[in-house]
């Protein structure tokens, strides 16, 4: 499976008795529940929509279940407040990028501070801090002068959506949709599912579609946020698939308040591997991978407010595992991206 804007996209054996036209459908349902998430006041306004809306979620978690899917994937369902938290980070991350320019023109290092959120910051913290820190990030780009937030497009559907995110994420119940879909669809087999799946996808197609004209323009963004997500993408066969480019594994914030070693993953990693870190600190940030006592082997740097990127090879011998890290002089915050290259 791979990882793709926030949804999880399967691909499964002929044990699944799935094909890939059936895996692109499943799919495209799933990104639809993932983009219509800041949508949610407007369906629920509509009976016909909400009910389709709904529909289609429950054929998504009876597919799933019946095809076997529960407890074989290894990222974040991609429904409920899984599907909230994508949304709230990925706003969050746009609203932040365009309103942090402003504290760099002003030489204003709390402001900036203040303005600072990224996309690995909510998708991957504690979720209690993550909600108030999106909060904060929007309280505080709306007391920016009327004048600024003009300049600078901060504009009310965009200081919104976090928001809006945030509350679906809070909101949202995991189990509604994910667990076991509804008792009426339990007895059916794959084949009809599809149907009605696709059915209820072309009875949000046309709807959405004749709701794009009404005055509030918040309907057409919904209209071509649905038929973006219910594009159907192409599904390769495992053999087929472009093996060469990297693939994420892993995102993880490091986070350390003094300047001491410390473990920050337990992994083994071959040298196909490489981890691109984002220091966002004042400080210059050492990492290395050692054998169980933790001692440097062969500490490589990443520069203070540097991307860095660095190869497996570079930090230590092939039998260590243990991802030690130490910012020089004190306490810091990086971003780090471990890849894959190649199978």
């Amino acid at each position: 499976m791979s990882y793709i804007s926030g949804v999880i996209h399967f691909t499964l054996n002929s044990t699944t008795l799935m094909h890939t036209k059936e895996t692109a459908t499943l799919n495209s349902a799933e990104q639809v529940g993932i983009d219509l998430v800041p949508f949610q006041d407007l369906i629920d306004s509509f009976e016909p929509l909400k009910e389709a809306h709904e529909q289609r979620g429950e054929y998504v978690a009876a597919i799933r279940e019946k095809a076997g899917l529960q407890g074989t994937n290894t990222v974040p369902s991609a429904t409920g407040k899984d599907s909230a938290r994508e949304l709230m980070a990925r706003s969050a991350d746009v609203l932040s990028q365009r309103a942090v320019p402003y504290a760099l023109v002003l030489g204003n290092l709390e402001l900036k501070q203040k303005l600072s959120l990224s996309y690995a910051d909510v998708r991957y913290g504690e979720a209690d801090e993550d909600v108030l820190a999106v909060r904060a990030l929007v309280k505080t780009v709306r007391a920016l002068p009327a004048e600024v937030r003009t300049k600078y497009w901060l504009t009310k559907d965009l200081i919104e959506a976090p928001e809006t995110a945030a509350a679906a994420f809070e909101k949202a119940d995991v189990d509604k949709t994910a667990a076991h879909g509804s008792t009426r669809l339990a007895t059916l087999e794959l084949p009809a599912l599809f149907t009605g799946l696709r059915g209820q996808l072309d009875v949000m197609k046309r709807l959405t579609a004749s709701l794009a004209t009404q005055p509030d323009k918040r309907w057409k963004s919904l209209a071509t946020a649905f038929a973006d997500a219910n594009k159907r993408r192409k599904v390769l066969p495992k053999q087929q698939r472009d093996t060469s480019k990297p693939r994420v594994i892993k995102r993880f914030i490091v986070r350390l308040a003094d300047g001491q070693p410390a473990l920050l993953l337990r992994k083994k990693y071959g040298s196909a591997y490489t981890l691109t870190v984002e220091n966002r600190s004042g400080h210059d940030l050492r990492l290395w991978v050692a054998q169980a006592d933790g001692a440097p082997t062969t500490p490589q740097t990443c520069p203070t407010g540097q991307v860095t990127v660095l190869t497996r090879g570079e930090m230590g011998p092939e039998t260590a595992t243990y991802l030690m890290g130490q910012f020089v002089g004190g306490g810091g915050e990086a971003g780090v991206v471990v890849r894959k290259v190649g199978e």
